[in-house]
């Protein structure tokens, strides 16, 4: 509701300054798009603001968007899909749909926001005519009417056509040239042409009548009408082209003309008129190709305002084209030369007089030091080096006097401290000492402080209190000084003495009946005015004590509590009854910055200065100590028009009942409290631009798969090595958007992240993201630090490498499970083949042992039938000796012989076998006939091969042959 409130005060609250400064040109404060640098330097035809928040900017050069930070530039590019149709932008609608309609000067063209592109609406390749778009409006039935050169049309949204809202060929909307249009529901659509005003019945696509007062008036229905509203009281406005504006109200039954009229200042400034704003129910604002018009239907005139090159804040062309008031109630004005003029109803906030040129009404020295007011308002004001400036609000008149006019160290005409002494006398505390002036011979005259006969230069005057008759001044470095009725000059410092001030650096004094407290820069002093000594000091550090000892001002407020401001950690209360000190900080949403000044409005709410902010702390309840839930403290800064770079000290007071004034390094800043409207804090943020890997990225591009535009998007996904992201937002809030400070997260799912501040940067750069799902949080804040609830989030998903991808860890467990079987199976094998080894070895160890304990049989079986082999082979060598030779019987015996010395090698070659096996087998060769010896053998088968018929014979082929052999082992080898 105060957004709201704002401007139906707003007038109000211009008419609560006075008339005097009204009527400087700088009571509307406007800021400037820089189109020089931004934007391309053409004409501004239209401006709206879209349901996303972003400003849009149709110019003869192409169609821009705003987010506060950066421009979107959109023109035609015959060679590239997707692009405008026109540069030359005429009209801007977004439906109830959310779509953006944009009209050009060769056709109509359908914003896609997904795409960040744009789809061209039949248009056929013929100039001007039907493709010449001046105007777009939807109905209550959302259906979308076109205004062209070529008449009237209704937009066929399925099948995107443009089609003729008659059958009839010679109907007097396919033929004529469309300036405006807008639907009514009574009277349906309203059309604006070249030849006059018509009326269409959207039922049957025929032309309607008007109401009978309307064809009362020719001027009326002549003229080429740019531009229709209705107010939420049913009143219609049509500005024309050459007429002026035209006021029709249904329920007065009236039409009233308003034109322009030279002699009246009082009138519209042009009968040229381009756009119609309604702001309130008390204000409208007109866009003229003289400058802006303001309708206060109370007093029934227009204020006018135009470009002055002498001041900054003015409007930067005369040319209005188009208005526009956005969601936060801020008005957009777009000019023909001038580019874009933006205005908040916080700039009504304050009231800035400044350094200015005679003969203008203001300063001839932007710094402001020290404040008097006249009982008739009027200003007396003390400037860093210009003097002495006396303000005539009534009657708009400004007037400067310098003490020194040939002060080349610009130190006599530096006023620290006014006091108004008398009606006619007013004490100036300078940098070199102190001056009373005479407001009637306008003259100065000097009054000295240190001795006449001193050679250093007076001290500084840092304070004046008026106490009756007396005077007491605080001074920089030369402690506190007292001048009675008669003049004379009473010094007190602190010398170290009981009872002397604390520090010869003062700050400010504060007078009461029997006492004066004197603020230091080392304490707070009680000062006993009859006994001139300092009854207590309040300098030191601990619970219930001053916050901090520099002190730099004091102030009474209506319940005669004292304050006390510190050079920083906050404002102290001085509770008399107790002696303790009770401080409001920045833990309560105050700020622990240098204290400048104080003062009070009628409400007996307190008005701080600190640096370059204002607070406001209403007090809802007295308790001690203070409690944050006990105080309301608001803030207000440049984004509150307050257009301050250093309050100056002790500088502020009561101007009247409903104005305060502060001094400050840019002038006088004059506000009524009651009127102030503070800034909310109620956008949301959009993210405007994704860059990655150093790229911006767009709809469609096939290397990142970004299938929306970045503002339309709430998830990414992301390639693996496309971690580096950088990620550009806006909150959308045009009031001031360098102040705009934000905050952001990055979570995972395992991993919670706190909010990291970046301040006023808008901007964040994500790098080296591992593989995973995040969740970014971005928050907006205002410079109270009250964080927006609504957050911006957005999904990021890090895509892995193929070699980290699910099926690549299918792949990887498929390969873990079939080698683990292959290597299961291997294992199994092996340890059955060495279960088959060790059994085979086993066995053959076995039949090793069994082969052993044969042969261990054998060699004794040997070693037993030898013994009776021996035996038999004695007697048959006696019976061959007593037998005759060549007897049957010798023949016998040697085969009986021979074969038992067989036998009886064959026993021997056992246990040779024996050897052998053991490795101990020896041969013992020496030359022998084989012939011989192999007839031996033979002889010793011949007998049992004539037994058994066999024919068996010994065939040689030689005699003799001699050979080196072993008896016993060749006869193995032949047997």
């Amino acid at each position: 509701m105060i957004k709201i409130c704002a401007f139906k005060h707003f007038l109000f609250l211009l008419l609560c300054i006075p008339c005097s400064i009204l009527a400087q040109e700088n009571n509307l404060y406007f800021e400037h798009i820089n189109y020089d640098v931004n934007l391309s330097q053409s004409s501004i035809s239209s401006i709206h603001q879209s349901k996303k928040g972003f400003i849009w900017i149709g110019t003869a050069t192409g169609l821009i968007r705003y987010d506060g930070y950066n421009y979107l530039h959109f023109v035609r590019n015959k060679n590239s899909i997707g692009t405008i149709s026109n540069n030359h932008i005429n009209a801007i609608l977004e439906d109830n749909s959310g779509n953006l309609w944009i009209g050009t000067n060769n056709g109509l063209n359908l914003f896609d926001k997904e795409k960040n592109n744009f789809i061209n609406i039949d248009i056929p390749p013929i100039k001007g005519g039907r493709n010449y778009i001046s105007s777009i409006i939807e109905d209550d039935h959302k259906n979308i009417w076109i205004g062209t050169f070529g008449g009237v049309k209704k937009l066929d949204k399925k099948n995107k056509l443009l089609k003729d809202v008659s059958s009839d060929s010679n109907s007097v909307f396919k033929k004529s040239r469309v300036l405006s249009l807008f639907y009514d529901k009574r009277y349906g659509v309203l059309a604006g042409t070249s030849k006059g005003l018509l009326c269409l019945d959207i039922k049957r696509g025929i032309k309607r009548s008007f109401p009978k007062i309307w064809y009362s008036n020719d001027s009326f229905l002549k003229s080429k009408i740019i531009k229709i509203i209705k107010e939420d009281n049913g009143d219609l406005w049509f500005a024309t082209e050459t007429n002026g504006v035209f006021l029709f109200s249904e329920k007065r039954n009236t039409l009233t003309n308003y034109l322009h009229n030279s002699k009246n200042k009082n009138s519209i400034s042009s009968n040229w008129v381009n756009d119609i704003l309604a702001i309130n129910e008390k204000t409208v604002w007109f866009a003229t190709k003289n400058g802006l018009c303001i309708y206060r239907k109370d007093k029934n005139d227009f204020v006018n305002y135009k470009h002055n090159p002498l001041i900054s804040s003015s409007l930067s062309d005369d040319d209005i084209k188009c208005l526009w008031k956005d969601r936060s109630n801020s008005v957009w004005l777009g000019t023909v030369g001038g580019g874009v003029n933006f205005f908040h109803n916080t700039n009504t906030n304050f009231t800035h007089i400044s350094e200015t040129t005679k003969p203008n009404f203001g300063l001839n020295n932007s710094i402001v030091n020290a404040v008097v007011k006249e009982a008739d308002g009027s200003l007396w004001v003390g400037t860093y080096g210009g003097g002495l400036n006396y303000l005539d609000f009534k009657n708009s008149k400004s007037y400067s006097y310098l003490i020194d006019n040939y002060d080349e160290e610009k130190t006599v005409n530096l006023i620290t401290s006014l006091v108004s002494q008398d009606p006619v006398n007013l004490l100036c505390g300078t940098f070199s000492g102190l001056y009373k002036f005479n407001k009637v011979s306008k003259s100065f005259l000097q009054i000295p402080l240190s001795d006449p006969n001193s050679k250093t230069r007076e001290r500084a005057i840092t304070a004046i209190c008026k106490d009756g008759e007396d005077i007491w001044i605080g001074t920089d470095g030369n402690g506190l000084k007292k001048i009675n009725k008669e003049g004379v000059i009473k010094s007190y410092s602190a010398d170290g003495k009981p009872n002397s001030i604390s520090d010869n650096f003062i700050t400010d004094i504060e007078n009461r009946k029997e006492t004066l407290w004197i603020a230091t820069q080392f304490g707070l002093n009680s000062f006993d005015k009859r006994t001139g000594k300092v009854v207590e000091v309040y300098n030191t550090y601990g619970k219930n004590s001053l916050s901090n000892v520099s002190l730099t001002v004091l102030f009474t407020d209506s319940k005669k509590r004292l304050w006390i401001g510190t050079d920083y950690d906050g404002l102290n209360y001085f509770d008399q009854k107790s002696g303790k000190f009770y401080v409001i900080n920045k833990a309560m949403g105050f700020t622990d910055e240098t204290i400048k000044s104080i003062t009070e409005d009628v409400q007996g709410n307190l008005w701080v200065t600190a640096n370059d902010l204002l607070f406001r702390i209403k007090i809802k309840q007295f308790s001690l100590p203070f409690k944050a839930s006990n105080l309301e403290i608001t803030k207000f800064s440049s984004k509150d028009g307050l257009k301050v770079k250093q309050f100056s000290n002790n500088s502020g007071l009561r101007l009247n009942r409903d104005q305060l004034v502060f001094g400050s390094s840019k002038g006088l800043i004059i506000f009524n409290p009651q009127k102030v409207i503070k800034t909310q804090n109620e956008s949301e943020i959009v993210l405007t631009k994704l860059i990655v890997n150093n790229r911006e990225i767009l709809p469609g591009d096939k290397d990142f798969p970004l299938k929306k535009n970045i503002s339309e998007t709430s998830e990414i996904t992301l390639k693996y090595g496309q971690a580096y992201i950088g990620i550009e937002f806006s909150a959308l809030n045009f009031v001031n958007t360098q102040n705009n400070n934000y905050s952001y997260k990055l979570e995972r799912s395992f991993s919670k992240d706190g909010w990291h501040d970046i301040g006023t940067q808008h901007n964040i750069s994500l790098m080296d993201l591992q593989p995973g799902t995040y969740n970014l949080s971005i928050k907006t804040s205002n410079e109270e630090g009250l964080w927006n609830p609504s957050i911006k989030s957005l999904k990021i998903i890090v895509l892995p490498p193929w070699w980290r991808t699910w099926w690549a860890y299918l792949i990887y467990l498929a390969f873990f499970i079939l080698s683990s079987m292959l290597l299961y199976r291997f294992v199994r094998n092996r340890e059955i083949l060495k279960r088959a080894l060790f059994l085979e070895q086993a066995e053959k160890e076995r039949q090793q042992e069994l082969y052993r304990m044969k042969l261990d049989f054998f060699t004794n079986v040997s070693h037993e039938i030898r013994t009776p082999l021996t035996l038999i082979s004695g007697p048959v060598e006696e019976l061959l000796n007593t037998v005759e030779k060549n007897s049957p019987q010798e023949n016998k015996l040697k085969i009986i012989k021979n074969n038992s010395d067989r036998l009886l090698k064959l026993v021997n070659e056992l246990m040779d076998f024996r050897k052998a096996e053991k490795g101990s087998m020896k041969i013992y060769c020496e030359q022998q006939d084989i012939v011989p010896f192999c007839f031996d053998i033979y002889e010793s088968f011949r007998g049992i091969a004539v037994e058994k018929n066999i024919d068996y014979k010994f065939v040689l082929n030689i005699n003799s042959i001699l050979v080196y052999f072993d008896k016993n082992q060749m006869e193995k080898v032949i047997l």
